[in-house]
C-alpha cells in the first residue's frame, strides 16, 4: 500500500506518515509531527559536526526539526537513529515540500550527443510504501526450480554504519552471513527499491536533439543537509550583523519575525555604521 507522505495540521504543523514506524512498548509509532523551523532551531544547526558519519549527521539535524514521534516529544538523535532508512528519508522528503521545494532538479550529459541537460522531478508525486511490521517483510527468490522466501528488516542505519559492501549490509537485515547473503542480492535490490523509493532517486528524460534516453541522481539527503546549512549560516550572519551595530543580544535577534529581521539587515548593509548610530 503507498500513501501520502505528509500533510499539514491544524496548528500549522506538519505531519508525516512514517512507512514503517518505531517499536516502543510494544506500539509502533508512526505519525511524526514537524516543527515550522524557526531561528532559534535553524540555529541550532550551525553546530552540525560535518565530519560526523552521514547517517549521525542526519540523526542529529533531524532531531531539531521533529517536535513529536508518536507519544514522544522531542525526540533525541539517539531515538531517530533507531529509525528505518526509509522513515528517515520519509521525513526529509516532508521537510522539503514544507519549506516549498516541490520540484528538484539534476544535470545530466546525453550519452549519445553529450548535450547537457537539466532534468526535473515533482517531489509531491512520490507516494511511499506502508509496512504492518518492520520485520514482517518476506523477501523472494527462485532457485533449482523452487520459490524461496525469507523475513528481511527493513536497513536502519546501524547496519549502513557496520557494512562493508552491499552484501554485508543485505547479511546484518537477513540475519545470515555475508556470504550466504549474497544468493539474495538480486531480489534485495528489488525489495530495497520498493521499499526506499527516496533512497536512490533517479531522474529520467528525452534529449530533444537525439531522442537518447538521459538519466541523472539526485541525492536528497544531502541536498537537505546542505539546505539547511546555508539557512543555518544565513541566520548567523543575521545575528552577527544586528548584534555588531545595535547591540542587540542573540536572544532579541533571535525573538523577532523572520520578516522584520531581514528588514533590519538590508538597512545595515545599506547605510554605514555611523550613521545607523546617528
Amino acid at each position: 500500500m503507498s500513501r501520502s507522505p505528509s500533510r499539514p495540521s491544524r496548528n500549522g504543523h506538519r505531519t508525516c506518515e512514517l512507512p514503517v514506524g518505531l517499536e516502543r512498548r510494544g506500539k509502533v509509532e508512526k505519525q511524526a509531527v514537524l516543527r515550522a523551523l524557526e531561528a532559534k532551531h535553524l540555529l541550532r544547526l550551525t553546530e552540525l559536526d560535518l565530519a560526523e558519519p552521514r547517517e549521525r549527521l542526519l540523526s542529529v539535524a533531524l532531531s531539531c526539526c521533529v517536535e513529536r514521534l508518536g507519544s514522544l516529544r522531542e525526540p533525541s538523535p539517539e531515538v531517530l537513529h533507531e529509525l528505518t532508512l526509509c522513515d528517515r528519508h520519509a521525513l526529509v522528503h516532508c521537510l522539503m515540500l514544507g519549506s516549498g521545494i516541490r520540484e528538484i532538479a539534476v544535470m545530466a550529459e546525453c550519452p549519445g550527443c553529450q548535450q547537457k541537460l537539466e532534468l526535473t522531478l515533482d517531489l509531491g508525486s512520490i507516494s511511499l510504501p506502508g509496512f504492518s511490521s518492520p520485520r514482517a517483510v518476506a523477501l523472494t527468490r527462485r532457485r533449482k526450480g523452487r520459490v524461496e522466501r525469507r523475513a528481511v528488516r527493513v536497513p536502519q542505519p546501524a547496519d549502513v554504519e557496520g557494512a562493508a559492501d552491499e552484501s554485508s549490509l543485505l547479511a546484518a537485515c537477513l540475519g545470515l552471513d555475508p556470504r550466504e547473503a549474497s544468493g539474495w542480492l538480486k531480489a534485495a535490490d528489488r525489495f530495497l527499491s520498493q521499499s526506499d523509493p527516496l533512497g536512490h532517486l533517479e531522474i529520467a528524460g528525452r534529449c530533444p536533439e537525439c531522442g537518447r534516453k538521459v538519466t541523472g541522481e539526485y541525492d536528497l539527503v544531502g541536498a537537505w543537509l546542505k539546505r539547511i546549512r546555508r539557512e543555518a549560516e544565513d541566520i548567523l550572519r543575521e545575528v552577527h550583523l544586528l548584534a555588531s551595530r545595535y547591540h542587540w543580544s542573540e536572544r532579541d535577534v533571535l525573538t523577532l519575525p523572520g520578516p522584520r529581521r531581514r528588514a533590519y539587515c538590508q538597512l545595515c548593509e545599506e547605510t554605514e555604521p555611523a550613521e545607523a548610530m546617528a
